[in-house]
Order: C-alpha cells, then sequence, then structure tokens
C-alpha cells in the first residue's frame, strides 16, 4: 500500500503534469520546445518529491491496527454485592474493604465505540517514535525479552499513550483517544457483568498471561481462551495493564450520578490502569477490578489500547 500511494501513485500524477505542461507552454503560449521540456521536466521531479512529503508525511504507512465495534448501549460497571460475598466465601482471608472503590454496581449507558482488538504494539508505537523523534523510546523496546515487534509497549506513561493518540488523530484525521474507565470495561465485560473477559470460569494458561507465567509479555493474541465473546477484544485480562484515559477516585461509584458516557473525575494525582498484568494474580484480571497510577510513571507492566469514536 505504501509503494502504491508514495511511488506509483506521484510518479504518474508527474507525468501528466509534466505533459499537461509540455502542451499548455507550447500549444497555448507558443513556446518552443527547448524551452518547454526542462520545465516539463522539472514540473514531473517536482510532483514526484514534494507529493509524498505534503500528502502522506506523518502518516502510519502500512497501519494495521485492528478495531472492534462496540454498539451503544447498557452494560453493568463495577462488582455486585453478590460477587463481593462469593469472592469472600472463597477467601475467607479477605475483607470486603478490598472491593471499595468497585462497589456500588451500576448500569452505565455508552456510544457505540471501536477498541483496538489487542495491546498497542512495539511496531506501532516505532512508527509514533518514528514521526515524533522527541519522545522517549519506551523500555520495551529496549530490552531483551520485551522488544518483539507484536509483543504490547510498556514502559510508557499515561502522558505517552496520549501524546500517541493526538498523533494518530492528527495523523489519520480520525478521532483517536484512550479509552474511559467505562468503554474499557464495557469492552472487556459485555453486557452482562461476567467476572472475566471470557466469563466467570477463574484464568489459566489459555485465557490469560498472569502471575509471573512467563517473565514478561507475550505476543499479542497469543491467549484465545481469554477472548471476549461478544465482541473479540483479547488481552484485556493479564499481558500487560492499560492506561485509562481517567483520573482515580476511589469513591467515584459511590458518589458520581453520571450513568451515561462518564468520563471520570475532572481531576486527580493518578489515572485509572485496569486488566491486570503479567505479574498479576486472578484478582486484579476481572473485569470490574481498578488499579491507578501516576500518570508520569513508567512500568514494565503498564502499556494501553486505544479507541476510535464514531460520532463527533
Amino acid at each position: 500500500m505504501s509503494v502504491l500511494r508514495e511511488i506509483i501513485i506521484p510518479f504518474i500524477i508527474g507525468i501528466l503534469s509534466g505533459l499537461a505542461t509540455l502542451w499548455i507552454a507550447h500549444r497555448v503560449m507558443g513556446l518552443k520546445y527547448k524551452f518547454v521540456v526542462p520545465i516539463a521536466i522539472i514540473v514531473f521531479l517536482g510532483i514526484i518529491v514534494i507529493l509524498p512529503i505534503v500528502c502522506y508525511n506523518n502518516k502510519p504507512p502500512d497501519w494495521d491496527v485492528v478495531l472492534v465495534s462496540i454498539p451503544a448501549g447498557e452494560f453493568l460497571m463495577g462488582s455486585s454485592l453478590n460477587q463481593v460475598k462469593a469472592f469472600i466465601g472463597d477467601n475467607p482471608n479477605q475483607t470486603p474493604q478490598i472491593f471499595d472503590d468497585e462497589t456500588q454496581q451500576r448500569e452505565i449507558y455508552l456510544d457505540s465505540f471501536y477498541i483496538s482488538k489487542y495491546e498497542i504494539t512495539n511496531a506501532h508505537y516505532g512508527i509514533f517514535l518514528h514521526a515524533k523523534t522527541m519522545q522517549d523510546t519506551p523500555m520495551s523496546l529496549r530490552t531483551q525479552g520485551f522488544n518483539l515487534p507484536d509483543q504490547p509497549v510498556v514502559g510508557i506513561s499515561w502522558y505517552d499513550a496520549v501524546a500517541f493518540c493526538e498523533w494518530l488523530s492528527d495523523s489519520t484525521k480520525e478521532k483517536y483517544s484512550l479509552p474511559t474507565e467505562a468503554q474499557w470495561e464495557k469492552a472487556a465485560r459485555g453486557t452482562d457483568g461476567r467476572k472475566y473477559p471470557w466469563g466467570d470460569d477463574e484464568p489459566d494458561t489459555n485465557k490469560a498471561n498472569f502471575q509471573y507465567q512467563h517473565q514478561g509479555t507475550l505476543l499479542v493474541g497469543m491467549k484465545p481462551g481469554g477472548t471476549n465473546p461478544n465482541y473479540g477484544t483479547m488481552d484485556m485480562a493479564g499481558n500487560a495493564a492499560e492506561w485509562c484515559l481517567d483520573s482515580y477516585d476511589e469513591n467515584y461509584y459511590k458518589t458520581s450520578r453520571d450513568t451515561a458516557n462518564p468520563r471520570g473525575p475532572l481531576q486527580g494525582e493518578r489515572k485509572v490502569v485496569r486488566g491486570g498484568s503479567w505479574r498479576d494474580n486472578s484478582f486484579s484480571l476481572r473485569c470490574a477490578a481498578r488499579n491507578s497510577f501516576p500518570p508520569d510513571v513508567r512500568r514494565d507492566i503498564i502499556g494501553f489500547r486505544i479507541v476510535k469514536l464514531t460520532h463527533k
């Protein structure tokens, strides 16, 4: 695709422009061929050199981020009292207080949106770095065991992830961003309040990369058993935890009255991180589990995925 748009198309446009210049200069303006031909050649060369720079510079070449559609509608967000009781029954050494920031469960309405099927990879982030040369190179592109093209990019701050989305929006003229916490949970969970993206069964090695199974991230899409059956999203439990757009407030679920397209607290010192990582246990892999970090933190467990809005 990049060869077609950056070489073949400018070459054809250059030839046509050169011929048009030749015809106009000779037939219309009456100039002799010995003057006209050099002008036509200059026009041709100018087109094939300048057109790719003007039209395609800073655009993602061969962009292959797979997006899945999340339809508009309601879903259950947070943990219910029955889910808390069931967990405490299975883990009597725990207390209900560990669920404080994810109760009360609420029905939330979201407009439709698209979300990336997988976490953003090192290959995707490398394209961004090529365009934005002043951006810091994340640890996953510098560290053996994390730096394969199809591993999720990790070791990036919330600010880095936002910069990536802003660059992609400018480059494609589409609106991309980090998912809100509500968008993330719906894409992971579906509409029925399930415990994990795949259902209520506990995670295993076919469903998620978690609890130091592999001492690092895996290539995206390597755990097919963890796929959400409603939307096809993958790796939303384990592998890399993921930045969300929202600021974090442990009491937000209890105090917020916003049940339609919530954007989280207006301010906060920490940003929401969801999904759990290759280091975390099964408790952190639950769809309702919430975590947070300061936005400037860069950890080998945190990456991100993106959403594209279907409305302005």
